[in-house]
This record gives C-alpha cells, structure tokens and sequence, in this order.
C-alpha cells in the first residue's frame, strides 16, 4: 500500500473517530437536556397541583441538572417561594436573588425578596426591594401597603401615610389600608383625616372591634366625648380582635407571618382566624393552623399549639414546620420520645432543616445522650454557620461534657451573631463561671436582663442565685439577688420553691437569717421539688441555722 494511501486512510479513521465523538456528545448533550426539561416539567406540574412537598424536590434535582436560563430562573424562583412558605427566609433569599440575577421576568422576584426581608425584619433591604418593584409597576396596592406597615413600624408617619393613600388607589376596598391611614394621620394629629379614613374603615368592615376603638380614640382626641363613647360601646359588643379581610386569603396569611416573626402573636392568631373562615385551598389552611400554633406556643399556651400542628398534619403529614413545631411542644412538655420522633421525620423529609437539627440536639442533651447531641448540633452549624442559637446550644452541651475552652469558643460566638439577645448572654456568664472566671460572668449577666425586656422568671433567678451564692466575695451582692429573686417569685406567684430558695440563699448572703430561714422553710413546703433539690434544702437550711451563708461551687 502506497504511503500516500495509507496517509489518507488513517486521516479517514481520525475524522471518522471526530464525528462519533461528536455524535456521541451530541446524545449526550440532548439526553441531558430532556431529562433537565423533564425534571423541570414535573417540578411545574407538581407546583400547579400545590403538590408543594413534591415540587420542592423536583425543583432541587432539576436545579441540579442543566437547565437554560429562563428555566433556571424560573426554578429559583418557584423554590424561593416554597422556601418562604417554610419560613426558611435566608435560603428564600438566596434563591430569589440568584432568579433576579438569571433575569427572571417581571417584579415578582424583587416582591418576594422584598416580601421575605420584611417577614425578616429586614427592613431597610425590604424597602430597596419595594422601591425596585414600584418603579416599574406603579399600580401593585400590596406592595404599597406591605411598605407602608413598615413605616409605621419605622415611625415614620408622612411615609406611612402616603403608601396607604396609594394602597387605596390601587385597592378601593382594602379596609386595613384606611384603619393603618387613621393610624398614621393621628400620630400626625390629622384629625380630621384621621376620622375620614376610620370612617371609610367601619364602612368596609362595619363589625371590625378594631375599627372603633381606634374611631373612639380619634372622637377623645377632638373632645367628642359623647361619639366615643358611642364607639367603645359597640366595640365592647362586637366579637374581640376580628381583623379586615384586606386582600387575598394568601395576603391575610403573609400578614400572619409577619406578625408572627416580630412576635405580635395576638395579631397572628386574629389574621388567622379570619383567614380560617374563609373557604381556603389544603395549602393555604394547613399554613394558617401552622403559623397560628406557632403563635399560641409564643404566648406559651402549649395545648391549643399542639391542637392546630396537629390539625396541620391532618391536612399535609409531610408538613415540616407544622412537624417542627409539634416537636417544640412535646420538648416543653418533657414528652421527648415524641419530640425526637417529630425532629426526625422533619429531618428525613428535609436533611437540610437546620432548626429541626438543633431542636433535636438539645433534646438528646437533656436525655444525656451527649454524643447524639453533640452530632446534631454540629449538623446544625455546617447547614448554618450562622446559626446562634445552635453555638449556644453546643457550648452548654460542651460544658456537660467538662469541655470548657470549646464551650467558651461557641459561646463567643454566639454573641458575636446575636450581640442583643439575652439568651447568648447567659450562656457565657454560665460558661465563665464554670471556668471559675467569676470576675467575667456580672458583665454577661447584666447583659442578659438588659435584652431580656419580659424579664423571664428562669433567668432573675439564674442571676440572683449567682449574686447571692457566688463564691467570689468581691461579685456577690446580696441586696441585688434580693430584689432579683423576689421579682421572679412574684412572676411565678410565689409557687416555685427553686425561686424561694434563692430568695433564702439571697436573705442570708445580706446576712438577714430570719427572713432566710422563713422562706427556705416555705421553699421545703412545695410539692414541687425533686429529692435531689431537696437534699440541697435541707443542708441550705441547717446553714441558715448556723447563720452561715451558702457558696455554690461549681462542677469540677
């Protein structure tokens, strides 16, 4: 065979080798492509079925796949939408931003960014968002209102007031823009339109309790006595709290939520009230009862909670939050098998539930199952490194563990992420006095009743208990932990013997054994006590006895 032919044959093979390479990325290209636009489809279809559980995973796979922009943007978009409904804010926002920046059409990505940072409380990047939104489309009478709550919450009155006069002109119809109008027009002492806009109000929604309370307020203000008095006696005969069906039935919800996440838990209940007399799809019921036991656990009324997740999971058993959320309550209710059970299921339907994760660790803290916990609680920081509550949660569970210089590592970083919570505070006051730096822990303390407005009983008499049986003299003060210990038992209403007990410890650190010996003996009078606790009594009272204070040392 000629060289020249042979050189020809090989270039043959080559090129013939090229083209079923070609081919073969080709197929493989297409391949992926369907199956992406498969993926993608299904995610759709399940979405408009409000197969939400479903949709998200699909969305997750086809988001992992090869997807076209205006796909992809739209995928985000969808599962920041799903992501907001679980109250997962920071990945909503995350996948928002991510479909702005694929250009998905329209304002609905910046709303529902915008929308998301205010459930937040986030305001000041909610309103970038809604100033982004109106530039565009003038006439959206939600984002007007949405922007105006947060100008009253903000204070700022002209504003306020401006967002809802456009939210009318969007809405003719929407009650709760005129009420939050003649909110607005009276803190700027517009009285008279003031009284215009709650007139309109109670002409929308002319059984609205709150409507005339506010209208009653406004006729004080211009010395019509006899009109507001008129007012307060028809609001005193109207069911209480009944809110206006501003919006859609999915408006009513997002206002629940909001209300909920800036702990204006009556608020919620009442937005979900009403949102519950209306006709609503599975979806949007099973968010209401969840986000209204969510509201009820914040007032601490822990059975009605427990009624409305578990109405909740009668509507969608997959429901993570309303999962969640029945755990929290089994916990409080020391039911922790129940608890565990309730984190697990919400984790296996979503391994990246980073609260459930968490919640579930303190629980096997409790149970003393350390290892347990310490594996959840470091789960929870790798999905959320900024994650405060789960660094504080870990730092405890290292002190049990005598792992002190650990614990003191999360605890600082704890505050570092959340520098006015009360909570964090604590637990580093708990951390330095484990470590015996007893000069470190008022600082942390003080801290901690700074940012705790409720003044929780459990922390006055963590604080009073170290004021009053510190065993460093120059940190003692035994005429604080007095007035500490004594507000909690008056917040507990004098049934609580731990709380009594520090009362006794705090009388005889101010060296007062008469009032010492009372109240440790009343303390030894409660039903409440363990066998253990009472041991620590009873030795306590023979101190009181001696007229010897009592010093707590800790673990070592």
């Amino acid at each position: 065979m000629k060289q020249s032919t042979k050189i020809l044959l090989a270039l043959g093979i080559f090129l013939a080798l090229i083209f079923s390479s070609l081919v073969a990325w080709g197929v493989f290209l297409f391949e992926r492509e369907r199956r992406a636009a498969i993926a993608f489809e299904n995610a759709e279809k399940a979405f408009e079925k409000k197969d939400f559980d479903g949709a998200l995973t699909l969305l997750c796979r086809a988001l992992e796949m090869h997807l076209f922009p205006p796909q992809k943007a739209t995928a985000y978009y969808r599962r920041a939408w799903l992501e907001n409904q679980k109250f997962k804010y920071d990945e909503a926002i995350r996948d928002y931003t991510e479909a702005i920046r694929l250009r998905y059409p329209g304002i609905d990505a910046y709303w529902g960014r915008g929308w998301t940072y205010q459930c937040k409380g986030e305001w000041d990047k909610a309103l970038k968002d809604y100033a982004r939104v109106l530039r565009r489309e003038r006439s959206v009478g939600q984002v007007y209102f949405n922007r105006g709550q947060i100008f009253l919450e903000q204070k700022k009155w002209k504003r306020a007031r401006d967002d809802f006069s456009e939210a009318i002109r969007c809405e003719p119809n929407n009650a709760a823009a005129f009420l939050n109008r003649a909110k607005a027009h009276l803190e700027l002492n517009d009285l008279d339109g003031a009284l215009a806009s709650a007139d309109s109000a109670i002409t929308l929604e002319p059984a609205w309790t709150e409507a005339y309370a506010l209208r009653a307020k406004i006729h004080r203000r211009r010395n019509e006595l006899d009109l507001a008095r008129v007012d307060e006696q028809l609001a005193s005969h109207l069911p209480q709290n009944q809110p206006a069906p501003f919006g859609t039935a999915d408006d009513i919800i997002g206002n629940a939520r909001i209300a909920l996440t800036t702990r204006r838990y009556d608020e919620a209940l009442d937005l979900c009230d009403k949102a519950l007399q209306m006709n609503l799809a599975s979806d949007l019921a099973e968010s209401a009862f969840t986000i209204r036991g969510s509201a009820y656990a914040g007032l601490g009324d822990w059975d009605r909670a427990l009624w409305n997740y578990e109405e909740a999971l009668k509507i969608n058993p997959r429901k993570t939050w309303a999962l969640f959320g029945r755990g929290n309550i089994y916990a409080q209710k020391n039911e922790r098998e129940k608890a565990i059970a309730d984190y697990s299921e919400a984790i296996r339907l979503d391994p990246n539930f980073s609260e459930a994760w968490c919640n579930r660790g303190i629980v096997y803290a409790a149970e003393k199952k350390n290892d347990q916990a310490l594996s959840d609680l470091n789960e929870a920081i790798r999905l959320n490194p900024k994650f405060a509550e789960a660094y504080a949660r870990r730092a405890m569970g290292f002190l049990q563990m005598k792992r002190t210089d650990e614990a003191l590592k999360d605890a600082q970083a704890a505050v570092a992420l959340l520098p006015e919570n009360s909570e964090v505070y604590d637990v580093r006051a708990l951390v330095h006095i484990a470590r015996r730096e007893f000069a470190e822990a008022p600082a942390d303390l003080e801290q901690a009743l700074r940012f705790d407005v409720k003044h929780k009983p459990s922390l006055l008499n963590h604080v009073a208990w170290f004021y009053a049986t510190c065993p460093e003299d120059s940190v003692r003060d035994g005429k604080k932990a007095v007035a500490l210990a004594e507000e909690a038992c008056t917040k507990w209403q004098w049934k609580n013997a731990a709380a009594i007990d520090t009362l006794a410890a705090a009388h005889a650190e101010a060296r007062d054994f008469d009032q010492a010996l009372k109240f440790q003996e009343q303390a030894l009078s409660l039903p409440d006590s363990s066998a253990e606790s009472r041991t620590g009594m009873q030795k306590r009272l023979a101190l009181y006895q001696k007229h010897l204070p009592y010093r707590q040392e800790p673990e070592s």
